[in-house]
């Protein structure tokens, strides 16, 4: 387990060390603390001022909390094949990448989620398959959530990052939606989600399941979304390539 000590700069930034290796530093927090966890264990935001001791462990505790229910959805709903789907797990490589230790999680309390996605650009590790981002549903409501999500893509792809969501919690569920597969329920119901992936490797890997039956039982609608990913990657590939040989 890695035990993190939080050292207080200024007011203004932070730095955290910890056993396992030295968390990212220097992120401006007006009002919060943004502590970096790599792999298995969580990452949270912690608001201030938390004055006490008392606080901090209910602080802790919370955070653990949420990296055990992260644990238990990843490896017994989203990773277990299913019949509805084809036999595949929903999402087939998601209990690797978290055995491994190549899921960063990180625990926001308000709506500051379009900052988060974007330092990504600046903050972004190879070392990760995937930075998770998680909140509680009444501090982020759906709307904004599909909002933050979209508008984010309009700028992290050309960075080669790419910016996904579950569907929110408060989302009725409806039967036979088109964005649904085969009915098949993996949002998970007590947080919100979002998370930043390499664009590329993420299109690779939809790629090769395509290959392979994957998406046989996905809509129309649902698999324009990969189709819209597969051709907005080709157009970087192409102008990136354009600009390497007008440079050369």
């Amino acid at each position: 387990m890695v035990i993190l000590r939080p050292t207080l700069i200024s007011t203004k930034s932070f730095e955290l060390r910890g056993n396992k290796r030295d968390a990212y530093s220097g992120i401006k927090a007006k009002q919060c603390f943004i502590h970096q966890l790599y792999g298995t264990p969580q990452l949270p935001i912690l608001q201030l001022p938390i004055t006490t001791s008392e606080e901090k462990s209910k602080v802790m505790i919370n955070l653990e909390q949420f990296r055990q229910e992260i644990e238990d959805w990843i490896i017994n709903v989203v990773s277990i094949p299913n019949p509805l789907t084809g036999n595949f797990p929903p999402c087939p490589y998601a209990k690797a990448a978290w055995l491994n230790n190549r899921v960063s999680l990180r625990w926001f309390h308000k709506p500051e989620l379009p900052e988060l996605l974007m330092e990504q650009i600046k903050t972004w590790n190879d070392d990760f398959e995937m930075v998770f981002f998680g909140c509680d549903p009444q501090n982020l409501d759906a709307q904004k959530l599909d909002k933050y999500i979209t508008d984010a893509n309009d700028v992290l792809p050309e960075y080669d990052l790419i910016a996904l969501a579950s569907p929110h919690p408060d989302k009725q569920y409806i039967a036979n939606d088109a964005n649904n597969v085969n009915d098949v329920i993996i949002t998970h119901p007590k947080y919100v989600l979002a998370a930043v992936q390499s664009f590329s490797k993420l299109q690779k890997a939809s790629d090769e399941l395509f290959r392979l039956g994957y998406f046989q039982y996905w809509s129309e609608e649902k698999l324009a979304e990969i189709n819209w990913r597969s051709e907005l990657l080709e157009k970087l590939s192409s102008s990136q390539r354009k600009n390497t040989e007008a440079a050369g």
